[in-house]
């Protein structure tokens, strides 16, 4: 082989490399992002529904009025809430979430890292309210 073939082998093997890493920091960005989710989602109560609902409230709250101060900080101090809050905005890059996404997201992953027996479906109770009457 002459120089220039191993030069070319080497940046080939260098590229198959740089694509595997990215491929796996990618994944790794979408777990900590899940992760991030599932965590804020322990906060609240009630079903997931509920909960899903008060996290993308508070969290587009949390981007329109501390996330453009707090972004390049480390959040050390505060409430459990406000730490989850900009986990999950470092994650997504300050993007808010809507509550059927977040829905989405936590049943993805395993129901009994959310403390919840099952989710609810749409022959539940609670998804009757309007219609019972």
């Amino acid at each position: 082989m002459t120089p220039p073939d191993i030069l070319l082998r080497q940046a080939e093997e260098h590229e198959s490399r740089a694509a595997e890493l990215r491929r796996r920091a990618a994944e790794m960005a979408a777990q900590e992002r899940t992760s991030a989710i599932v965590t804020a989602l322990e906060i609240y109560e009630g079903p997931l529904t509920r909960r899903a609902a008060a996290l993308a409230r508070d969290l587009n709250r949390y981007l329109s009025t501390a996330w453009p101060r707090e972004r390049w900080a480390r959040i050390v101090d505060g409430s459990p809430q406000r730490q989850a809050l900009h986990r999950i905005a470092c994650s997504r890059n300050g993007e808010g979430l809507k509550a059927r996404r977040i829905i989405d997201i936590a049943k993805k992953c395993n129901c009994g890292c959310l403390r919840l027996h099952k989710f609810p479906d749409e022959a539940s109770p609670e998804s009757e309210i309007g219609e019972a009457q």
